[in-house]
């Protein structure tokens, strides 16, 4: 079975990330140039030559991923896609710009928009070499995957084409799927989420469902899925008792948050009611947290990370008290990661933080180098992500193997410079 998924989403993620940070930041320095038909213009003539070379990093790093899978061809040696890596057309930006124009966060909208045709260079490169190989293909989704995706998914490695694929060759902004090859010689054992998602296809064709949007959307109605009723109702309940209960103060800052304005380490109106809240909210979470006390922030924070389709194990408090990273992050190769929250979206803030945390685990032998800024609902500025990039030029001790911010629900992995 091919290997090394998790190089290829974290490949995916990087690349795909840096190109639509490039085009974020085009499009807000575009509206210096005058009104939407300057704009779209503007964008136009710069986009293409500024993502080319990234295109062209996204098919380059995917042909080598494709080389390292199991079995093959002899002889055959996979190739650059380079047509594929230069799809970002001035008409192709133009109708991109027009679209992103009508939602409600244009530039959000637009990075989307780069962020998928990336992530296509990555999948056609992977479908051009399998076809040129002989190679089947599969559609890998995660665990957590819309109901589209799902029964996408279910089919298996049956493909050997784009054409063969047809709608199965479909993708979403924000989705997260990988075309992925089984090389001659290799074969395909599907994931164990898998099984029941086939269970979940064929209910909804017993139903009497045919096409597919309505088996999609039966698929993202399945107990555990996206949009389980059962799932969303208790979203909404919790969001009505947070609305009605009353916070320490009347003011709605967290509960462990003594020195808030109307708060006091004594407690205050409202303490008990707060306190069951922020358990309500706990116990709501697919983690198992060990028993430990989770703070709300933390809270918080598990429940953005999870929205982002992202998964995690907790990692237990240590019997001898020694520093421990928060959590596995197990759609993402397994590595441990330790959050630090700060109040203030600034590098200084930031890197002590992260120094703090990390001299401090030294002591004791533990390595913490993955790390993520929770920022809450603080911006993540293009001048912090700079900052940030910089973290270990010149360094020694402390050094960062990969860092995140968490900003309002989006989570931004930080391309450091060595």
């Amino acid at each position: 079975m091919p290997t090394r998924l998790p190089e290829l989403a974290r490949l995916n993620d990087v690349v795909a990330g840096r190109g639509a940070r490039i085009a974020g930041r085009a499009y807000v320095n575009s509206a210096k140039v005058g009104g939407p038909r300057e704009r779209k213009t503007a964008l136009a003539l710069a986009l293409p030559t500024m993502l080319g070379p990234v295109g062209l990093a996204m098919s380059e790093g995917t042909r080598q991923w494709y080389a390292a899978q199991p079995g093959g061809t002899d002889g055959f040696a996979p190739q650059l896609l380079e047509e594929s890596a230069r799809q970002f057309t001035a008409e192709y930006l133009r109708v991109l710009f027009d679209y992103a124009s009508t939602r409600s966060d244009p530039r959000a909208a637009f990075e989307a928009g780069i962020d998928r045709r990336l992530r296509n260079v990555s999948r056609d490169t992977v479908l051009a070499n399998a076809a040129a190989e002989g190679a089947r293909w599969y559609r890998h989704a995660s665990a957590n995957a819309c109901g589209f995706c799902r029964m996408l998914a279910t089919r298996g490695a049956v493909y050997t084409s784009a054409r063969a694929a047809g709608e199965m060759n479909r993708y979403h902004d924000h989705c997260y799927c990988q075309a992925v090859a089984v090389r001659p010689g290799d074969t395909y054992t599907p994931m164990p989420y898998i099984a029941e998602w086939k269970k979940d296809y064929q209910a909804a064709r017993d139903a009497g469902l045919t096409k597919p949007g309505d088996i999609a959307k039966f698929m993202d109605e399945v107990p555990g899925a996206r949009r389980d009723p059962v799932k969303l109702a208790k979203a909404k309940a919790e969001k009505r008792a947070k609305d009605k209960t009353p916070q320490p103060g009347g003011d709605g800052k967290d509960p462990k948050d003594p020195n808030g304005p109307g708060g006091s380490k004594t407690g205050s109106p409202g303490h008990d009611a707060s306190t069951a809240y922020w358990e309500a909210r706990k116990q709501a979470l697919p983690v198992d947290f060990h028993g430990d006390h989770i703070e709300p922030h933390e809270i918080s924070f598990v429940e953005k990370f999870l929205d982002t389709g992202e998964r995690m194990q907790w990692i237990p408090l240590d019997e001898r008290r020694r520093p421990t990273n928060d959590f596995i992050w197990t759609s993402n190769g397994n590595i441990e990661v330790e959050v630090k929250r700060t109040k203030k979206p600034t590098y200084s803030a930031i890197h002590g933080r992260i120094v703090s945390a990390a001299s401090k685990a030294a002591k004791h032998g533990v390595v913490k180098d993955n790390f993520i800024a929770d920022l809450g609902e603080l911006p993540l500025t293009d001048e912090l992500a700079a900052e940030l990039s910089e973290y270990n030029v010149g360094r020694r001790k402390y050094r960062l193997n990969r860092l995140w911010v968490m900003s309002r629900g989006k989570l931004t992995e930080i391309d450091l410079k060595k």
